[in-house]
């Protein structure tokens, strides 16, 4: 049984050899000993925490995209295509159109073959040709024409900020490996009477 003093301190012979076993001969306080992680614990976290950088880097570093979808035609296919390089500073867009006919084809449009809107939050915040100036299009049996476009990357994300009432979100973690990228549509219309139109879904990234 401990015994406590008038004073209500504890006096057990236990606790006052406890006491003493924290100073030296000097009656000075000892310095504690440090746990010791083991090596395998440590060089394990490190591996991790490099593990999870190189998988940030690539993640976030690799923005190659390749989308493509078909808008079909009673007349003619045309293949709709977005592309990107890694570190490129533009998109490039193209348009194929592959007559389906065994016979000449001739298609008419409206100023050009086709406009592009990129569409962020339901909103429009750029639209840009393709076929500029092309009003007619003559087609061999299943011949096939190849229009292209630039978009540069910073002036659509620059639109996307400006005109598409762009908010950054909350971070969910402390490495984000989705980085600040958003999905935005670009949506190819013919100019033609018939309007017909098809829509490709990428990401665009590094908004600020």
């Amino acid at each position: 049984m401990k015994r406590f003093s008038s004073s209500g301190y504890l006096t057990s012979e236990k606790f006052r050899e406890k006491i003493a076993s924290r100073f030296d001969e000097n009656g000075k306080p000892k310095k504690s000993k440090k746990q010791k992680r083991p090596f395998k614990i440590v060089a394990a976290n490190l591996f991790f925490i490099i593990a999870v950088f190189i998988v940030y880097l690539t993640l976030t570093g690799n923005n190659e995209i390749y989308k493509t979808a078909v808008l079909q035609t009673e007349e003619c296919n045309f293949r709709f295509s977005i592309a990107t390089k890694k570190d490129s500073t533009d998109y490039i867009i193209t348009l194929t159109a592959e007559s389906n006919l065994e016979r000449e084809t001739i298609l008419l449009f409206n100023e050009n073959i086709a406009n592009i809107d990129f569409i962020y939050n339901d909103i429009n915040v750029l639209s840009i040709p393709i076929g500029d100036n092309i009003t007619e299009l003559r087609l061999a049996p299943l011949d096939v024409r190849t229009f292209a476009a630039l978009v540069d990357i910073k002036k659509l994300n620059n639109h996307i900020i400006k005109k598409g009432n762009y908010k950054p979100g909350r971070r969910k973690s402390l490495i984000d490996f989705e980085g600040t990228s958003v999905m935005v549509n670009a949506k190819l219309t013919l100019n033609t009477p018939e309007k017909n139109s098809q829509t490709i879904d990428f990401r665009t990234g590094n908004l600020k």
